[in-house]
């Protein structure tokens, strides 16, 4: 209500105009409220607060994890992989055992790459957006750097550290 105070009664909406008014940035929304006591009045200003009717299980991810192309969503997944540095090059001239051994521990070696999966979003919660469906609990997701990588690059990993312990002597994330 116009003076901070919660009003009792729950609505419900009754139409959004999809049209989007380019001078505010802002959509039309009607919203009907039972009004027994007459508190609402014509032209009053308020703040309203939509509760989330879904109840099912729901992730929160950050938004700027998404990627957005052609309508459709995304964001990079990390995984562990092994991949091999080169047959070719590794077992080229390879006459002795030890030279053998060497070039074998050479190919495998442990790496994180980034793979993109299809993701369906939902409400948008300040920074962070609802996903409904495409990854699962436990995906490690890439947060930072995701303009400049690609489905199957290879990542790092690091922490931030907050603003506050910034210039303390510890390495910088990227």
């Amino acid at each position: 209500m116009p003076d901070n105070t919660v009003y009792p009664y729950t609505g419900k909406i009754s139409v959004i105009d999809r049209a989007v008014d380019p001078q505010t940035g802002s959509i039309r929304v009607r919203l009907v409220f039972p009004n027994p006591n007459l508190a609402l009045k014509a032209g009053i200003s308020c703040v309203v607060r939509e509760h989330n009717s879904d109840t099912g299980p729901q992730m929160l991810i950050p938004g700027k994890a998404i990627v957005e192309q052609m309508g459709e969503y995304f964001v990079f997944v990390a995984r562990d992989t092994i991949l091999s540095a080169g047959a070719d090059s590794t077992r080229k001239n390879d006459t002795d055992t030890a030279g053998k051994k060497e070039a074998d521990v050479t190919q495998q070696r442990p790496s994180l790459h980034a793979f993109q999966k299809k993701v369906k979003v939902g409400q948008v919660i300040g920074a962070d957006q609802v996903i409904k469906a495409g990854i699962q609990e436990g995906d490690r997701i890439v947060v930072d750097g995701v303009q400049a990588i690609h489905d199957g690059s290879e990542i790092t990993t690091t922490t931030k550290k907050p603003a506050s312990q910034k210039g303390t002597g510890g390495q910088r994330g990227q």
